[in-house]
């Protein structure tokens, strides 16, 4: 079965506030979902909550990562090839949401139209690889796909 959706939840320093965004990510009226926390450098508090978390309920993942250029967006890229959602939605790791939110966004992305074939998508997307080579998301999906 495929899931619903990956929430992806970049994070540094953020650990007590993980305790409540990552929980309200879960709480989701969508149960269909995996929770990516992807680290950018955290400290041992932040990696801490998020192992206990992660440990308590398998749809939580932990990218743990060491500190890297910009605001981690490398590791993002990572963390979304192993994506399994059919939609990715990004929580900043000091916001809630309300139970309803991916439920909503379903909702309105479906009425407004829009694909959720990734292959359609991901030829939209390109971003750079960590040697500074232009990588194509709909490339990373045929060579997932091929495996």
């Amino acid at each position: 079965m495929r899931l619903r959706a990956t929430v992806v939840i970049p994070t540094f320093d953020h650990g007590p506030t993980l305790l409540r965004s990552i929980p309200s990510a879960l709480a989701q009226s969508v149960e269909e979902i995996e929770v990516l926390v992807v680290g950018d450098g955290a400290p041992d508090v932040t990696r801490e909550i998020v192992a206990k978390l992660a440990a308590s309920d398998e749809r939580v993942r932990f990218f743990d990562n060491p500190k890297g250029p910009g605001n981690g967006e490398i590791h993002r890229h990572a963390a979304l090839a192993e994506a399994a959602g059919r939609l990715v939605a990004y929580l900043a790791d000091d916001d809630l949401w309300m139970p309803e939110h991916l439920e909503v966004l379903e909702s309105l992305l479906a009425e407004a139209g829009c694909a959720f074939d990734p292959r359609v998508v991901a030829a939209l997307v390109e971003y750079l690889d960590n040697r500074g080579g232009r990588v194509r998301l709909m490339e990373l999906d045929q060579r997932r796909a091929a495996s």
